[in-house]
């Protein structure tokens, strides 16, 4: 059994032998759900048929088939376009609200724990020419919009969910975020064709709502989660 195994075993004991520690965290921070381990599985599966072209199994050229390469290039330039846009509107209505005097904004506006590791990074980097708050990371704006009394100024422009508690309707903040980890590190492969079609539905929203300024209703869910297969299927 172990030499039949071993052949198909090395590329993946290869793989991780190598593997940074955000590449096993990728495959760590999937979850333990059954659609996770199904992922992994498959992504290690994927790494064996690279080295073995004959491990051609149907499943895998079926994974493979729905990573789309070209989209997760486009889809990297959206994320950051929309990494831009959500920088200069949640900074200039956190301005306009609370004031700029002794950073009232920063202060008030931003929650504790999200200045402190922006700090932290701010130390670490080390940059003199830039502004502690240019180290915000993308995750940072789902929790700043809907702290205390900001999601009354940012609800008509970043509500694309419709009804519901208010952190679920900036959830997609989160998971844009968790695609650009994937756009920006080579290593954790392309985005499914679903992934790329939910960052184009995002960024589409977001340049019409929030860089243009076009109110949402609030009553009409504007963004979803799954594919319209996935929705048309449950």
């Amino acid at each position: 059994m172990i030499d039949l195994v071993e052949p198909y075993a090395r590329p993946i004991s290869q793989f991780f032998s190598r593997a940074s520690a955000s590449e096993v965290a990728y495959f760590r921070n999937r979850g333990s759900s059954l659609a996770s381990v199904d992922q992994n599985a498959k992504q290690m599966m994927a790494i064996v048929a690279s080295a073995k072209p004959e491990f051609d199994l149907p499943e895998i050229k079926a994974y493979l088939d729905s990573q789309d390469a070209a989209g997760t290039e486009q889809a990297r330039d959206m994320i950051l376009e929309i990494h831009k846009i959500l920088y200069d509107d949640v900074l200039s209505t956190l301005k306009s609200h609370y004031g700029e005097v002794r950073d009232a904004w920063w202060i008030t506006g931003v929650p504790k724990q999200v200045r402190i590791d922006c700090d932290v990074r701010y130390n670490n980097e080390g940059d003199t020419s830039r502004d502690r708050w240019q180290s915000l990371n993308l995750i940072d704006y789902s929790q700043i919009v809907v702290y205390e009394g900001n999601w009354d100024l940012f609800k008509d422009r970043y509500n694309f969910y419709g009804k519901g508690a208010k952190a679920k309707l900036a959830r997609w903040i989160g998971k844009i975020s968790r695609l650009r980890n994937i756009t920006t590190h080579v290593e954790k492969g392309p985005l499914s064709r679903d992934e790329v079609d939910y960052v184009r539905e995002v960024y589409a929203l977001v340049k019409r709502h929030i860089e243009g300024d076009e109110p949402v209703d609030g009553k009409t869910q504007l963004l979803f989660d799954e594919s319209e297969e996935q929705r048309a299927a449950a």
